[in-house]
């Protein structure tokens, strides 16, 4: 999870002499503990008058928040008083907006969500008054924000994506207009972060979150930097970019220690993040150290029991796959698996995580009966994922998604060729439609499409109501021009529309998950007989894709010039060595389905070593 921070403006407006002054000034040294004392002094001092006071709570729970990150507590009891004061005095204050918001922040730090949304409603409705007015100053204007951004991370927080993603897109572009470099304007990039985060758009997130940290590298908030700098990160070790993610994530997690936040979630987060960098990096022992500190926080932080510890275990256990402890990774890997049962649509993708590594530790343990029973609750989470990703309009993003969790991956673990053939099927037809979709989205009666997407939304959707949606949406979807295919594949109906004589070769490219998504790719091959009494699909590991893909360059080139026989040879003869034990003798046709540098192929034109030419053979 990336940090959520709810920065507010606390730049002090100059309305009179004295004490607002000493403000001013605590502020520009950035002395921090003169600036609280101050406020606290304004505070308790009763010669001021209620407005005044009441102002100086919502300034001490502003800095508290966005500078400290603490005193959530003080500010629940504190802030119902001074609002109290604000909207008997002040109704119509930019003091009362941000108020209602840092109240809100402070429910939600306490794990209040449901509660924390009244207030954050209000301020933000306030707000949208305020700012319709051109007599607002800009500095309020900023702080009037301040209000747009709290409940957009609420509802993001809440799971209603769709709610929040435009009140932050309206948030940056007004900031950005009229605010360029405020820290404001950080605050909304790393909230929105979160979004680009739980749909994997990691490019997206990288990019606004190197915005973010050059308004805060030059900032006195020590906490956004840190927390800029861990969310960065975070997003280049979901690209794979570990080299350049490693010294973000130290800087962050140095960041929270020097500032005593070593014990807060973020701190845990970025530890965490650094070990798997390192991991990916080859320094296991760095790893394990790092892993293990997160995990002791974790564990203090949310208990024995919670899904973020599950995370954690899983990471540790993926590192004790690389140095060959198996035993070690089969432990925590089960007990993460087991944490981790049955968490929220939102939190599938964690859970995705946890049951990818499972699966290799399993196979890596010859644990052979156990593969199937963890390769069905994987398949079943995965297609509840889609399913929500489908619902919140990301479709375009799957196609990340399933980079970062290929189900044709984690079905070779099993070693069973229906399985791993079902997952190939099924992934084309996840890749299908998550393109078809983007086309129908831009194509399609919008009105249709969210009746679809609403239903998804609403667990109470009986599946005949979604059939009929779907069936709708299909047939629009024909009437724009967009093929959709069914998301899942029956492999054994599949089989049964090929006859007997028949075979399927089916080439796939992919990434061993074990190795990272820096892996090299490799080719996996399929063959499907025909239903009637034939052998049962084969699956067959065919090497590094980029060393087969050079063996077809170099195979095309020698046919194009005539030249080097000896190529012309060893091509068709290596590649009928991998196929001659899978095609039975009465196979009479080929259906040949290719991928990558294999579609460049004329397959038929090859020569066997009985110099006849595939086609020949094969009809």
């Amino acid at each position: 999870m990336i940090a959520v921070l709810f920065l507010t403006s606390i730049v002090v407006q100059a309305e009179s002499t004295g004490e607002l002054d000493k403000l001013e000034q605590f502020f520009a040294a950035k002395d921090w503990g003169a600036y609280e004392a101050e406020l606290n002094n304004l505070r308790a001092d009763e010669g001021q008058s209620e407005f005044k006071r009441a102002v100086a709570t919502v300034r001490l729970a502003s800095y508290r928040h966005s500078i400290r990150q603490q005193g959530f507590a003080e500010s629940a009891e504190q802030l119902p008083p001074a609002l109290a004061v604000l909207e008997t005095t002040t109704p119509d204050s930019p003091w009362l907006a941000e108020g209602k918001a840092q109240y809100a922040t402070a429910l939600y730090r306490l794990q209040r969500l449901a509660e924390a949304r009244e207030p954050a409603e209000q301020g933000a409705a306030l707000a949208r008054k305020l700012l319709a007015h051109d007599a607002i100053k800009s500095e309020e204007r900023v702080r009037l924000y301040t209000a747009f951004n709290v409940l957009a991370s609420i509802y993001m927080l809440s799971g209603e994506e769709d709610r929040a993603r435009p009140l932050f897109e309206e948030t940056i572009a007004a900031l950005e207009r009229e605010a360029p470099g405020h820290q404001q304007l950080g605050a909304a990039y790393v909230n929105y972060g979160l979004i680009l985060y739980n749909f994997g758009r990691y490019r997206e997130l990288a990019d606004i979150m190197a915005k973010a940290g050059r308004i805060f590298e030059t900032s006195g908030n020590a906490v956004a930097r840190a927390a800029t700098k861990v969310n960065h990160g975070l997003a280049l070790n979901q690209l794979g970019d570990y080299t350049a993610a490693e010294p973000l994530l130290a800087a962050g997690a140095a960041g929270f220690e020097a500032i005593g936040a070593s014990r807060a979630p973020i701190f845990a987060n970025a530890v965490q993040n650094w070990g798997i960098a390192a991991g990916y990096l080859g320094d296991t022992d760095a790893a394990l150290e790092r892993i293990n500190r997160a995990l002791e926080l974790r564990t203090t932080l949310y208990g024995e029991n919670n899904h973020e510890v599950a995370v954690t275990l899983a990471h540790r256990a993926r590192v004790y796959l690389q140095r060959g402890a198996i035993a070690k990774a089969l432990k925590d890997s089960t007990r993460a698996a087991a944490l981790s049962e049955g968490l929220p649509a939102a939190h599938l993708d964690l859970e995705l995580t946890i049951l990818d590594v499972h699966l290799h530790a399993l196979a890596a343990g010859g644990r052979t009966d156990d593969l199937p029973a963890a390769h069905d609750r994987y398949r079943t989470r995965l297609a509840a994922y889609t399913r929500h990703q489908l619902a919140y309009g990301h479709e375009g993003e799957r196609l990340a998604f399933l980079r970062r969790h290929d189900p044709v991956s984690a079905a070779i673990t099993t070693g069973d060729a229906v399985r791993i053939g079902e997952a190939l099927f099924r992934y084309q037809g996840l890749v299908s439609d998550a393109v078809a979709e983007d086309r129908q989205a831009a194509l399609a009666d919008p009105a249709m499409l969210k009746e679809w997407r609403d239903a998804l939304r609403d667990p109470a959707t009986d599946a005949d109501t979604l059939r009929r949606l779907e069936t709708l949406l299909a047939l629009n979807a024909a009437m724009v021009g967009v093929t959709r295919f069914a998301l899942d594949t029956n492999l054994a109906e599949l089989r049964t529309g090929l006859p007997s004589g028949r075979t399927l070769l089916l080439f796939h490219r992919y990434q061993p998950w074990r190795d990272g998504i820096n892996a090299p790719a490799r080719y996996g091959i399929l063959v499907l007989p025909g239903w009637s009494g034939e052998p049962a699909p084969v699956w067959r590991d065919l090497g590094e894709a980029k060393s087969i893909d050079t063996q077809i360059a170099r195979y095309l080139l020698a046919i194009e010039s005539g030249e080097n026989a000896e190529v012309l040879q060893a091509f068709p003869r290596w590649l009928e060595s991998k196929l001659h034990d899978l095609l039975t003798a009465a196979t009479r046709e080929l259906f040949y389905v290719a991928e990558g540098a294999w579609q460049r192929l004329p397959f038929g034109g090859l020569t066997r070593s009985d110099d006849r030419f595939w086609a020949e053979h094969f009809s």
